[in-house]
């Protein structure tokens, strides 16, 4: 059914929302956050001055914090639930505290995994992490990371997070902008000359964000590129003084091993009492009910 659709700091269009927001939300004051949250959810829900927003049947909220979905449910209206992903992330400033290594603060399986990966490339020479200094290696390492990725979500039957042939435009635009101040980073993990794989940060005050990957998966299913990948990326960071490395939302195994659960974050419509919308939701209840019926 066709709706009135407003988002919140994305287009509607999913080719140009493809870099996917999180931490999605109002600018507003961090000291007065969820009081200032609650009360421009509640006006939004509440306009119909001439003057204030379009005529709308939702507003999306792609990839908010759960209080943004308890605040929607307060304004008496309509809410969907389209989706919802844990987060992940370590806190280095604690590691650092503990004085103890980052890998003593993993599990032993986990730890017995990063170690014997280690040893698995560690044939090829010894493990170094390389980080792109200009922006023509940044964006070499860039195109590396793309082919990799590329070609595993393709491989699984998925298109991948540069499908949409914008995506490296824009990420190129946004390498040349923000890696002379230090605000992204692209580095190269390798194993003496051969290349394990490629991470893609966002760095902003002492906050890192593992925004992509790309890694040169072997047949020895034994080998975890990413954990070895993520524990130098974490030494790294560590050392450099940062305070966090955030994994981003998503519910892979590693980000759990790796770090610790955080907050989720939620997709959801605020939904106005249109008739359609109640006929949608209707049907939509049907289908989960049809669809859980073993036969």
């Amino acid at each position: 059914l066709r709706s009135r659709t407003l988002f919140l700091n994305e287009t509607g269009d999913p080719a140009l929302d493809a870099p996917y927001i999180e931490y999605n939300g109002f600018l507003v004051d961090r000291d007065h956050a969820p009081a200032l949250e609650q009360r421009m959810l509640a006006f939004l829900a509440g306009d119909r001055g001439p003057d204030g927003l379009p005529d709308w049947d939702e507003i999306r909220f792609g990839g908010v914090p759960g209080r943004y979905r308890q605040f929607a449910l307060a304004t008496g209206l309509g809410v969907r639930l389209v989706g919802a992903n844990g987060t992940a992330r370590v806190d280095l400033d604690a590691i650092r505290a503990s004085a103890m290594p980052y890998l003593d603060h993993l599990s032993a399986n986990t730890r017995h995994q990063i170690r014997r990966s280690a040893r698995g490339y560690e044939v090829h020479g010894p493990l170094a992490l390389d980080a792109a200094g200009t922006v023509d290696e940044a964006i070499g390492f860039l195109d590396e990371l793309a082919r990799l990725h590329q070609a595993y979500w393709i491989g699984r039957g998925r298109p991948g997070a540069f499908a949409q042939p914008h995506m490296a435009r824009f990420h190129r635009r946004l390498i040349a902008a923000a890696l002379p101040d230090g605000a992204v980073e692209l580095l190269r993990v390798r194993a003496g000359d051969h290349a394990i794989g490629y991470l893609y940060n966002l760095i902003h005050r002492g906050w890192v964000g593992a925004y992509c990957s790309g890694f040169a998966y072997a047949g020895d299913t034994k080998l975890k590129q990413g954990y070895v990948a993520y524990r130098l990326c974490n030494e790294r960071h560590l050392a450099a003084g940062n305070r966090v490395f955030d994994f981003l939302a998503g519910d892979n195994r590693y980000k759990t091993s790796l770090g610790k659960a955080d907050q989720p974050l939620f997709h959801f419509d605020l939904q106005r009492g249109r008739p359609k919308l109640r006929i949608e939701a209707a049907l939509l209840r049907l289908r989960d009910r049809l669809g859980g019926r073993k036969t």
